[in-house]
């Protein structure tokens, strides 16, 4: 639950000289950048923050002043800005939870990803400052924006475009069962790290004030 304005330690082992820790604040709680891993050039989620990363540091945790895990260094623009990046700590769990539960073979370690397929999803943010906390609180009215006439979700009539999205629901009424409140538009992506073929969605929406599932 990271906020704007959290003060941030990104702890490395720069050179292998040693640890290291440098002090930051986090600017920006989620951000789009495009990013290059191995050769291989993907949109990611990241938060930005401006704690210094030396070479050889990539990989070290982001801390809050709590001592709580709040990402993974893994980039940023080697100038005078001190931009940097981390992978939020939400992915890197959802992210290992995916590949134990869908890579038993022991050999091949990759996360399999699955899709709300033919659905395009939008969103409104607004963010508040909160005097009580001293941080600015970040909400994302999320919408069904647009539902392809193939969808089995538009012929049905189950769910229709300008649907809020309140809450989803994976593998409801098991001992698995994982339930999250949407309040930002990037939780969806994360949440579905935790499905795979197989399981059940329940999406719970609002239309026109009305709860509907």
């Amino acid at each position: 639950n990271t906020k704007l304005g959290t003060t941030c330690l990104a702890i490395g082992n720069p050179n292998s000289n040693g640890i290291s820790i440098t002090r930051g604040v986090v600017s920006r709680d989620s951000e789009q950048v495009n990013m290059t891993v191995a050769e291989v050039t993907k949109k990611r989620r990241v938060i930005r923050h401006d704690a210094y990363i030396t070479n050889g540091s990539s990989g070290g945790g982001l801390f809050d002043m709590n001592g709580n895990l709040i990402g993974l260094t893994n980039g940023g623009e080697r100038d005078e800005n001190h931009i940097n990046y981390a992978i939020p700590s939400s992915i890197v769990y959802a992210v290992t939870q995916n590949i134990l539960k869908n890579c038993g073979d022991g050999i091949n370690f990759a996360a399999k990803t699955t899709t709300l397929n033919a659905i395009t999803v939008g969103s409104e943010t607004q963010t508040t400052y909160n005097s009580q906390t001293g941080f600015i609180d970040i909400v994302d009215t999320v919408i069904f924006a647009e539902i392809q006439d193939a969808s089995i979700l538009k012929t049905t009539n189950v769910i229709a475009s300008g649907d809020k999205i309140k809450t989803i629901i994976i593998n409801e009424g098991t001992a698995g069962e994982i339930k999250k409140d949407i309040t930002r538009a990037f939780e969806i992506k994360e949440l579905l790290l935790y499905a795979s073929a197989g399981d059940t969605l329940k999406i719970v929406v609002q239309r026109n004030g009305q709860t509907l599932s």
